[in-house]
């Protein structure tokens, strides 16, 4: 059960971070909630519905959603988070609604799962 209540944390934490602590924890987790399970489509983790589902909750509670930060500053902000392990990181990534796994990634796989989520995370959907 620890990862699904890390899910959202390490894109959240660096969102927090751009943002100079601007925005509250549950606004940056939120935006990093849609960013994981976006990434976890094009990862071929989890499917649409999850996503979908997930966004949906965000939406419902009036949280926001969509990063306007820059993709760049946010990587290199997570590069600092303690789940770094030298060359990897790992991600909190869903499979699907209720369930998230625990994904090491060389640093640039992790990279390729921030843009994709961001990327898909701010289409209108």
């Amino acid at each position: 059960r620890r990862p699904l209540l890390n899910f959202g944390h390490t894109f959240g934490h660096s969102i927090e971070k751009c943002s100079g602590y601007s925005l509250h924890h549950g606004q940056a987790v939120a935006m990093g909630m849609c960013i994981a399970a976006a990434g976890g489509v094009a990862m071929d983790m989890c499917g649409e519905d999850t996503f979908n589902t997930i966004r949906g909750a965000v939406r419902a509670y009036g949280l926001p959603e969509r990063c306007e930060y820059d993709e760049q500053r946010v990587f290199d902000a997570m590069l600092a988070d303690k789940k770094r392990a030298g060359d990897s990181l790992v991600l909190i990534l869903p499979e699907k609604t209720g369930s998230c796994v625990r994904v090491k990634l060389p640093l640039d796989k992790a990279h390729d799962v921030l843009h994709a989520g961001m990327e898909r995370s701010g289409k209108e959907r």
